[in-house]
Protein backbone atom coordinates (compact mmCIF):
# COMPACT_ATOMS: atom_id res chain seq x y z
CA UNK A 1 0.00 0.00 0.00
CA UNK A 2 1.00 3.47 -1.02
CA UNK A 3 0.11 6.77 0.37
CA UNK A 4 -1.20 9.68 -2.07
CA UNK A 5 -0.44 12.66 0.04
CA UNK A 6 -2.45 14.56 -3.07
CA UNK A 7 -5.58 12.89 -2.61
CA UNK A 8 -5.31 11.95 1.20
CA UNK A 9 -6.04 8.04 0.86
CA UNK A 10 -4.73 4.65 1.02
CA UNK A 11 -3.71 3.91 -2.62
CA UNK A 12 -3.40 0.11 -3.56
CA UNK A 13 -3.63 -1.54 -6.52
CA UNK A 14 -6.92 -3.10 -6.06
CA UNK A 15 -8.64 0.54 -6.31
CA UNK A 16 -7.08 1.32 -9.30
CA UNK A 17 -8.57 -2.53 -10.56
CA UNK A 18 -12.24 -0.71 -9.81
CA UNK A 19 -14.26 -0.82 -12.89
CA UNK A 20 -16.75 1.56 -13.73
CA UNK A 21 -20.51 1.09 -13.63
CA UNK A 22 -21.96 1.27 -17.09
CA UNK A 23 -24.58 3.50 -16.01
CA UNK A 24 -23.63 5.68 -13.37
CA UNK A 25 -19.98 5.78 -14.36
CA UNK A 26 -19.34 5.29 -10.57
CA UNK A 27 -16.20 3.41 -9.53
CA UNK A 28 -17.10 0.20 -8.11
CA UNK A 29 -14.68 1.29 -5.01
CA UNK A 30 -16.12 2.92 -2.62
CA UNK A 31 -12.67 4.20 -1.41
CA UNK A 32 -11.54 5.43 -5.03
CA UNK A 33 -14.94 7.16 -6.21
CA UNK A 34 -14.77 8.90 -2.96
CA UNK A 35 -11.19 10.03 -3.53
CA UNK A 36 -12.44 11.15 -6.92
CA UNK A 37 -15.33 13.01 -5.56
CA UNK A 38 -13.29 14.77 -3.39
CA UNK A 39 -10.57 15.59 -6.43
CA UNK A 40 -13.21 16.71 -8.65
CA UNK A 41 -15.75 18.67 -6.79
CA UNK A 42 -13.60 21.99 -6.56
CA UNK A 43 -13.76 22.17 -10.25
CA UNK A 44 -17.16 21.43 -10.51
CA UNK A 45 -18.32 24.01 -7.92
CA UNK A 46 -16.70 26.36 -10.09
CA UNK A 47 -18.35 25.68 -13.06
CA UNK A 48 -21.57 25.83 -11.00
CA UNK A 49 -20.72 29.30 -9.23
CA UNK A 50 -21.05 30.47 -13.10
CA UNK A 51 -24.20 28.68 -14.13
CA UNK A 52 -25.42 29.95 -10.78
CA UNK A 53 -24.84 33.56 -12.07
CA UNK A 54 -25.55 32.88 -15.32
CA UNK A 55 -29.12 31.75 -14.43
CA UNK A 56 -29.51 34.81 -12.17
CA UNK A 57 -28.66 37.11 -15.11
CA UNK A 58 -30.75 35.47 -17.70
CA UNK A 59 -33.58 35.41 -15.64
CA UNK A 60 -33.84 39.24 -15.24
CA UNK A 61 -32.93 39.68 -18.98
CA UNK A 62 -36.32 37.71 -19.43
CA UNK A 63 -37.71 39.84 -17.14
CA UNK A 64 -36.91 43.17 -19.63
CA UNK A 65 -38.96 40.97 -22.65
CA UNK A 66 -41.98 39.88 -19.89
CA UNK A 67 -43.46 43.57 -20.72
CA UNK A 68 -43.94 43.35 -24.17
CA UNK A 69 -44.68 39.39 -23.91
CA UNK A 70 -47.54 39.19 -21.28
CA UNK A 71 -47.91 42.65 -19.73
CA UNK A 72 -50.99 41.36 -17.99
CA UNK A 73 -49.10 39.08 -15.55
CA UNK A 74 -45.70 41.29 -15.09
CA UNK A 75 -46.56 41.49 -11.05
CA UNK A 76 -46.37 37.56 -11.05
CA UNK A 77 -43.45 37.23 -13.98
CA UNK A 78 -41.34 39.47 -11.98
CA UNK A 79 -42.21 37.45 -7.95
CA UNK A 80 -41.40 34.35 -10.14
CA UNK A 81 -38.09 35.72 -11.22
CA UNK A 82 -36.82 37.05 -8.64
CA UNK A 83 -37.95 34.49 -5.49
CA UNK A 84 -36.19 32.60 -7.85
CA UNK A 85 -33.48 34.26 -8.11
CA UNK A 86 -33.03 34.92 -4.43
CA UNK A 87 -33.04 30.96 -4.26
CA UNK A 88 -29.99 31.09 -6.71
CA UNK A 89 -28.47 33.68 -5.22
CA UNK A 90 -28.10 31.98 -1.54
CA UNK A 91 -27.60 28.65 -3.04
CA UNK A 92 -23.94 30.44 -4.56
CA UNK A 93 -23.29 31.71 -1.06
CA UNK A 94 -23.78 28.73 0.70
CA UNK A 95 -21.34 26.94 -2.21
CA UNK A 96 -18.34 27.59 0.01
CA UNK A 97 -20.33 25.77 2.63
CA UNK A 98 -18.99 22.51 4.01
CA UNK A 99 -22.41 21.02 4.02
CA UNK A 100 -23.01 22.62 0.27
CA UNK A 101 -19.65 20.63 -0.96
CA UNK A 102 -21.12 17.21 0.52
CA UNK A 103 -24.16 16.74 -0.88
CA UNK A 104 -23.49 19.29 -4.38
CA UNK A 105 -24.80 16.87 -6.73
CA UNK A 106 -28.05 16.71 -4.94
CA UNK A 107 -28.18 20.61 -4.19
CA UNK A 108 -27.69 20.81 -8.14
CA UNK A 109 -30.54 18.39 -8.72
CA UNK A 110 -32.58 20.22 -6.92
CA UNK A 111 -32.10 23.79 -8.52
CA UNK A 112 -31.81 22.34 -12.22
CA UNK A 113 -35.57 21.06 -11.22
CA UNK A 114 -36.78 24.21 -9.46
CA UNK A 115 -35.74 26.52 -12.14
CA UNK A 116 -37.65 24.65 -14.83
CA UNK A 117 -40.70 24.43 -12.69
CA UNK A 118 -40.32 28.32 -12.02
CA UNK A 119 -39.94 28.40 -16.12
CA UNK A 120 -43.46 26.03 -16.87
CA UNK A 121 -44.96 28.49 -14.23
CA UNK A 122 -44.27 31.41 -16.36
CA UNK A 123 -45.00 29.59 -19.54
CA UNK A 124 -48.22 28.69 -18.23
CA UNK A 125 -49.11 32.71 -18.01
CA UNK A 126 -47.72 32.93 -21.57
CA UNK A 127 -49.57 33.64 -24.58
CA UNK A 128 -49.73 30.79 -26.62
CA UNK A 129 -47.67 32.20 -29.55
CA UNK A 130 -44.84 33.66 -26.68
CA UNK A 131 -45.17 29.84 -24.82
CA UNK A 132 -44.15 28.18 -27.68
CA UNK A 133 -40.88 30.25 -28.77
CA UNK A 134 -39.92 30.78 -25.09
CA UNK A 135 -40.09 27.25 -24.60
CA UNK A 136 -36.57 27.19 -25.63
CA UNK A 137 -35.72 28.38 -22.34
CA UNK A 138 -36.91 24.46 -20.99
CA UNK A 139 -33.75 23.18 -23.48
CA UNK A 140 -31.44 25.84 -21.66
CA UNK A 141 -32.00 24.55 -18.45
CA UNK A 142 -31.74 21.35 -19.37
CA UNK A 143 -28.66 22.02 -21.04
CA UNK A 144 -27.54 23.79 -18.52
CA UNK A 145 -28.10 20.96 -15.82
CA UNK A 146 -25.44 18.84 -17.48
CA UNK A 147 -22.88 21.60 -18.41
CA UNK A 148 -23.19 24.00 -16.14
CA UNK A 149 -24.02 22.09 -12.78
CA UNK A 150 -21.59 19.61 -12.92
CA UNK A 151 -24.42 17.38 -12.58
CA UNK A 152 -23.28 13.66 -12.48
CA UNK A 153 -24.52 11.66 -15.32
CA UNK A 154 -27.91 9.99 -13.29
CA UNK A 155 -28.94 13.13 -11.83
CA UNK A 156 -28.76 15.20 -15.49
CA UNK A 157 -30.63 12.59 -17.09
CA UNK A 158 -32.99 12.54 -13.99
CA UNK A 159 -33.81 16.08 -14.03
CA UNK A 160 -34.27 16.30 -18.04
CA UNK A 161 -36.90 13.97 -18.04
CA UNK A 162 -38.37 15.47 -15.08
CA UNK A 163 -38.62 18.97 -16.17
CA UNK A 164 -39.87 16.73 -19.67
CA UNK A 165 -42.87 15.54 -17.84
CA UNK A 166 -43.57 18.89 -16.42
CA UNK A 167 -44.02 20.16 -19.59
CA UNK A 168 -46.28 17.83 -20.62
CA UNK A 169 -48.17 18.21 -17.57
CA UNK A 170 -48.48 22.13 -18.20
CA UNK A 171 -49.56 21.39 -21.57
CA UNK A 172 -52.32 18.69 -20.74
CA UNK A 173 -53.53 19.69 -17.85
CA UNK A 174 -53.09 23.75 -17.88
CA UNK A 175 -52.88 25.42 -21.78
CA UNK A 176 -54.72 24.68 -24.66
CA UNK A 177 -51.91 23.98 -27.22
CA UNK A 178 -52.17 21.79 -30.36
CA UNK A 179 -50.84 18.25 -30.04
CA UNK A 180 -48.14 19.53 -33.04
CA UNK A 181 -46.96 22.19 -31.33
CA UNK A 182 -46.30 19.38 -27.91
CA UNK A 183 -45.33 16.92 -29.74
CA UNK A 184 -42.40 19.50 -31.34
CA UNK A 185 -42.12 21.15 -28.59
CA UNK A 186 -41.35 17.86 -26.34
CA UNK A 187 -39.20 16.80 -28.85
CA UNK A 188 -37.05 19.80 -28.37
CA UNK A 189 -36.62 19.02 -24.74
CA UNK A 190 -36.47 15.11 -25.32
CA UNK A 191 -33.49 15.34 -28.03
CA UNK A 192 -31.69 17.97 -26.08
CA UNK A 193 -31.30 15.95 -22.80
CA UNK A 194 -30.21 13.09 -25.16
CA UNK A 195 -27.83 14.60 -27.20
CA UNK A 196 -26.77 16.22 -23.89
CA UNK A 197 -26.47 12.98 -21.75
CA UNK A 198 -24.39 11.65 -24.38
CA UNK A 199 -22.11 14.05 -24.44
CA UNK A 200 -21.83 14.39 -20.29
CA UNK A 201 -21.57 10.80 -20.34
CA UNK A 202 -18.43 10.55 -22.39
CA UNK A 203 -16.71 13.62 -20.82
CA UNK A 204 -17.34 12.17 -17.38
CA UNK A 205 -16.00 8.70 -18.34
CA UNK A 206 -13.26 10.25 -20.04
CA UNK A 207 -12.23 12.30 -16.67
CA UNK A 208 -12.26 9.63 -14.60
CA UNK A 209 -10.36 7.42 -16.74
CA UNK A 210 -7.78 9.64 -17.03
CA UNK A 211 -8.08 10.08 -13.16
CA UNK A 212 -7.47 6.67 -12.81
CA UNK A 213 -5.03 6.68 -15.30
CA UNK A 214 -3.29 9.58 -13.33
CA UNK A 215 -2.98 7.50 -9.89
CA UNK A 216 -1.51 4.40 -11.81
CA UNK A 217 1.45 6.52 -12.61
CA UNK A 218 1.65 7.90 -9.00
CA UNK A 219 1.01 4.51 -7.69
CA UNK A 220 4.24 2.77 -10.02
CA UNK A 221 6.10 5.87 -9.36
CA UNK A 222 5.73 5.28 -5.49
CA UNK A 223 5.87 1.46 -5.86
CA UNK A 224 9.25 1.76 -7.42
CA UNK A 225 10.63 4.64 -5.47
CA UNK A 226 9.76 2.46 -2.79
CA UNK A 227 11.55 -1.06 -4.06
CA UNK A 228 14.84 1.33 -4.84
CA UNK A 229 14.65 1.54 -0.70
CA UNK A 230 13.40 -1.16 0.47
CA UNK A 231 14.56 -4.90 1.11
CA UNK A 232 12.37 -7.06 -1.01
CA UNK A 233 11.97 -9.73 1.83
CA UNK A 234 11.31 -8.08 5.08
CA UNK A 235 10.27 -4.57 3.46
CA UNK A 236 12.65 -3.06 5.69
CA UNK A 237 14.97 -0.25 4.62
CA UNK A 238 17.69 -1.20 2.90
CA UNK A 239 21.40 0.15 2.28
CA UNK A 240 20.96 2.80 0.35
CA UNK A 241 18.17 4.23 2.51
CA UNK A 242 20.19 3.44 5.81
CA UNK A 243 22.51 5.80 5.03
CA UNK A 244 20.51 8.51 4.01
CA UNK A 245 18.21 8.22 7.57
CA UNK A 246 22.48 8.28 8.69
CA UNK A 247 23.47 11.05 7.49
CA UNK A 248 20.34 13.38 8.03
CA UNK A 249 20.72 11.84 12.00
CA UNK A 250 25.02 12.80 11.96
CA UNK A 251 23.92 16.10 10.40
CA UNK A 252 21.22 16.85 13.41
CA UNK A 253 23.54 14.82 15.64
CA UNK A 254 26.15 18.06 14.81
CA UNK A 255 23.82 20.70 14.97
CA UNK A 256 22.13 20.06 18.03
CA UNK A 257 24.77 18.38 19.87
CA UNK A 258 22.24 15.02 20.42
CA UNK A 259 23.55 11.56 19.83
CA UNK A 260 23.04 8.73 17.49
CA UNK A 261 24.35 4.94 17.75
CA UNK A 262 24.53 1.91 15.17
CA UNK A 263 24.10 -1.78 15.89
CA UNK A 264 25.56 -3.68 13.30
CA UNK A 265 23.25 -7.05 13.96
CA UNK A 266 24.23 -10.60 12.36
CA UNK A 267 22.31 -13.57 12.97
CA UNK A 268 24.62 -16.96 14.22
CA UNK A 269 24.65 -19.68 12.75
CA UNK A 270 22.39 -18.70 10.11
CA UNK A 271 24.48 -20.47 7.52
CA UNK A 272 23.63 -23.26 8.76
CA UNK A 273 20.01 -23.31 8.97
CA UNK A 274 19.83 -22.47 5.76
CA UNK A 275 21.58 -25.82 4.51
CA UNK A 276 19.73 -27.86 6.95
CA UNK A 277 15.74 -26.41 6.66
CA UNK A 278 16.27 -24.48 3.26
CA UNK A 279 16.55 -21.12 1.67
CA UNK A 280 12.27 -20.87 2.17
CA UNK A 281 12.62 -21.26 5.56
CA UNK A 282 15.22 -19.47 6.42
CA UNK A 283 13.81 -16.57 3.93
CA UNK A 284 10.74 -17.00 6.58
CA UNK A 285 13.03 -16.52 9.60
CA UNK A 286 14.37 -13.64 8.18
CA UNK A 287 11.09 -12.36 7.75
CA UNK A 288 10.37 -13.07 11.20
CA UNK A 289 13.41 -11.47 12.71
CA UNK A 290 12.83 -8.28 10.91
CA UNK A 291 9.14 -8.01 12.68
CA UNK A 292 10.68 -9.08 15.90
CA UNK A 293 13.52 -6.22 15.41
CA UNK A 294 11.17 -3.54 14.61
CA UNK A 295 8.66 -4.35 17.86
CA UNK A 296 11.93 -4.18 20.07
CA UNK A 297 13.08 -0.68 19.05
CA UNK A 298 11.71 2.91 19.28
CA UNK A 299 9.66 3.89 16.86
CA UNK A 300 11.91 6.79 16.07
CA UNK A 301 14.80 4.43 15.54
CA UNK A 302 15.44 2.74 12.20
CA UNK A 303 15.80 -0.79 11.42
CA UNK A 304 17.05 -1.86 7.56
CA UNK A 305 18.50 -4.67 6.17
CA UNK A 306 21.67 -4.89 4.88
CA UNK A 307 21.34 -8.34 2.89
CA UNK A 308 21.71 -11.93 3.98
CA UNK A 309 21.16 -12.20 7.81
CA UNK A 310 22.97 -8.83 8.37
CA UNK A 311 20.21 -5.72 10.04
CA UNK A 312 21.22 -2.12 11.16
CA UNK A 313 19.37 -0.49 13.83
CA UNK A 314 19.92 3.30 13.80
CA UNK A 315 19.13 4.84 17.36
CA UNK A 316 18.40 8.56 17.56
CA UNK A 317 18.41 11.39 19.72
CA UNK A 318 20.30 9.60 22.84
CA UNK A 319 21.81 10.74 26.04
CA UNK A 320 25.05 8.69 26.11
CA UNK A 321 26.25 5.13 25.76
CA UNK A 322 23.85 3.79 28.58
CA UNK A 323 20.56 4.26 26.18
CA UNK A 324 23.18 1.84 23.55
CA UNK A 325 23.33 -0.52 26.24
CA UNK A 326 19.22 -0.51 27.16
CA UNK A 327 18.73 -0.94 23.30
CA UNK A 328 21.19 -4.31 22.82
CA UNK A 329 19.26 -5.56 26.29
CA UNK A 330 15.92 -4.94 25.26
CA UNK A 331 16.96 -6.75 21.57
CA UNK A 332 18.41 -9.58 23.32
CA UNK A 333 15.11 -9.62 25.54
CA UNK A 334 13.14 -9.70 22.66
CA UNK A 335 14.97 -13.10 21.29
CA UNK A 336 15.12 -14.79 24.29
CA UNK A 337 12.15 -16.92 23.18
CA UNK A 338 12.21 -18.92 20.40
CA UNK A 339 10.84 -18.06 16.56
CA UNK A 340 8.13 -20.03 15.64
CA UNK A 341 8.93 -20.58 12.13
CA UNK A 342 6.00 -22.27 9.79
CA UNK A 343 5.30 -24.20 13.23
CA UNK A 344 9.25 -24.91 14.16
CA UNK A 345 10.55 -23.19 16.75
CA UNK A 346 14.26 -21.66 16.18
CA UNK A 347 16.55 -20.72 18.87
CA UNK A 348 18.08 -16.62 17.28
CA UNK A 349 21.27 -15.88 18.33
CA UNK A 350 23.08 -12.92 17.31
CA UNK A 351 26.03 -10.85 17.35
CA UNK A 352 25.57 -7.21 17.93
CA UNK A 353 28.26 -4.25 17.30
CA UNK A 354 27.65 -0.69 18.31
CA UNK A 355 29.06 2.43 17.31
CA UNK A 356 28.34 5.42 18.89
CA UNK A 357 28.29 9.20 17.09
CA UNK A 358 30.73 10.90 17.15
CA UNK A 359 32.78 9.14 19.18
CA UNK A 360 33.68 6.25 16.80
CA UNK A 361 32.71 8.11 13.58
CA UNK A 362 31.92 11.34 12.38
CA UNK A 363 30.37 10.73 9.15
CA UNK A 364 27.92 7.60 7.99
CA UNK A 365 30.67 5.39 6.33
CA UNK A 366 32.98 5.71 9.31
CA UNK A 367 30.23 4.85 11.92
CA UNK A 368 29.14 1.56 9.89
CA UNK A 369 32.43 -0.02 9.70
CA UNK A 370 33.02 0.85 13.49
CA UNK A 371 29.77 -1.20 14.17
CA UNK A 372 30.62 -3.69 11.48
CA UNK A 373 34.42 -4.00 13.10
CA UNK A 374 32.64 -4.68 16.51
CA UNK A 375 30.41 -6.86 15.70
CA UNK A 376 32.99 -9.14 14.38
CA UNK A 377 34.90 -8.50 17.88
CA UNK A 378 31.82 -10.12 19.05
CA UNK A 379 31.79 -12.99 17.15
CA UNK A 380 35.03 -13.86 17.74
CA UNK A 381 34.80 -13.15 21.31
CA UNK A 382 32.46 -15.88 21.93
CA UNK A 383 33.60 -17.96 18.90
CA UNK A 384 30.36 -17.62 16.71
CA UNK A 385 30.30 -17.85 13.19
Amino acid sequence: MFGSSSHGWRLSAANLDSRLNPFTLRFTDTALEAAYQSYHVQSVLQVMRFGLLLAVSLYLFYGVIDQWAAPEHLRFLWSVRLGMSMVLLAALGLSWRAFFVRHQQVIGFALVVSVGITVCAILAVMPLHVMNQQNTALVLVIVGGFMLMGLQFVYAVSSGMLLALCYLLLEVFIRDNSSAAIMMNMGYMVSATILASLGAHAADKHRRLAYRNRLQVDYERAESQHLSLHDALTGLPNRRLMMEKLAQAVARDDRFNTRAAVLFIDLDHFKAINDTQGHAFGDSLLEMVARRLKSCVRTTDTVSRFGGDEFVVLLEDLLDEVDVQFAIQRINECFAKPCDVNGVLVDVSMSVGQALHPRDGNDPDSLLVAADNAMYEVKRRHGRR
